[in-house]
């Protein structure tokens, strides 16, 4: 049962960060934006690795939204 909220945990987490938040960013730095926003919201887990590992992997992550346009490369 894990194994599956833990996948659709991520799976969720990529459509919200790179999906509607990437987009509502607008034109101006979305993966500024959408790389901040997650980051702040790793704070809630209290965990410091998470939270500095948010940072590069939001970042790569939203660079992959940019470069292919769509949600599924993340």
């Amino acid at each position: 049962m894990y194994p599956l909220i833990t996948l659709a945990n991520g799976a969720a987490k990529e459509i919200l960060f790179r999906g509607a938040v990437y987009v509502a960013a607008g034109d101006g730095a979305p993966v500024t934006v959408s790389t901040a926003i997650y980051a702040v919201a790793t704070t809630a887990t209290g965990n410091l690795a998470l939270v500095l590992a948010s940072l590069p992997m939001g970042t790569l992550f939203a660079l992959q939204r940019r470069t292919t346009g769509g949600v599924q490369a993340p």
